[in-house]
């Protein structure tokens, strides 16, 4: 590998003097979020070579922007979400980014690598990494990473349903913020799940607002699974668009109380939230 690459997504919203807007409306928790009025990306790293071998890691730490990222100037793959190695190799196209998921990508260097956002301006180039020098093509094919050991779920000893409620134009629930999950806004007395450790639990989200959301839990990775139950992605962070189920199955292996919650934190700060307790 020449270089391992990070790049951390930014949004930033300025006033009408290019200083920081610190002012927050009401609107900001009930829609998309607190978006910003500037997207940039801060890299480790400015330069490569044409042919350089890097591995570069995509991170998403804003608070409300979903990014949807093309990248020219590589040939590779995507080898991880969340930083969960893949088991296949993912080709890339165009990456969407929830706040707080990560991708990581290797790839060979063909050009100018330039980082764009596609909504909604169809190519707002975010930064980049410039071609100095040159070094010998590769030509050995790209693999997977190795697995990271991780426990395999037996059988599921619960199941928990997960309402996400709330926002702009959606109806009354009984919490008191402008966001909840199953009718309660904030965290509740009683977690969503008390397990043992080890055990294998499911649990169905379903987004019956306007609005995606990125959930989030702490502590753990869970597998994403597709409409035929089967597993797909281990990631520590979903996005679930309007109208959409998802459905996850995590191994509580970490004993702790542990937060779920939307990772657009103006959803958070407003009632999205709940929590697991493993013992």
């Amino acid at each position: 590998m020449d270089q391992d690459i990070t790049a951390i997504l930014f949004d930033i919203r300025l006033d009408d003097t290019g200083q920081f807007d610190m002012e927050f409306d009401r609107a900001d928790f009930i829609t998309a979020g607190r978006l910003g009025n500037l997207m940039t990306t801060f890299l480790s790293s400015e330069q490569a070579r044409l042919g350089d071998h890097i591995r570069l890691r995509l991170i998403n730490p804003t608070p409300d922007r979903i990014f949807e990222i093309r990248i020219d100037g590589l040939t590779g793959f995507c080898v991880a979400y969340d930083g969960m190695p893949l088991p296949e190799l993912v080709s890339l196209g165009n990456l969407k980014l929830a706040p707080a998921q990560r991708i990581d990508i290797i790839a060979d260097v063909t050009g100018d690598v330039i980082l764009r956002e596609t909504v909604p301006s169809g190519g707002e180039e975010l930064g980049g990494i410039m071609l100095n020098g040159q070094r010998q093509i590769r030509s050995a094919p790209i693999a997977p990473l190795p697995a990271n050991l991780v426990p395999a779920p037996g059988e599921i000893t619960q199941t928990a349903d997960l309402f996400m409620q709330g926002g702009a134009g959606d109806g009354a629930h009984g919490g008191f913020g402008g966001w909840a999950f199953n009718d309660v806004s904030g965290l509740p007395n009683k977690p969503l799940i008390s397990a043992r450790r080890d055990e294998a639990v499911q649990v169905r989200m379903v987004n019956d607002t306007a609005f995606p959301h990125g959930i989030h839990l702490h502590g753990h990775h869970f597998w994403e699974t597709d409409q035929n139950g089967a597993r797909t992605h281990l990631r520590d962070t979903t996005l679930v668009a309007p109208g959409e189920t998802m459905t996850i199955v995590c191994v509580l292996d970490n004993p702790g109380a542990w937060m779920l919650h939307c990772h657009m934190l103006s959803h958070q700060a407003d009632g999205m939230a709940t929590w697991m307790q493993v013992s």
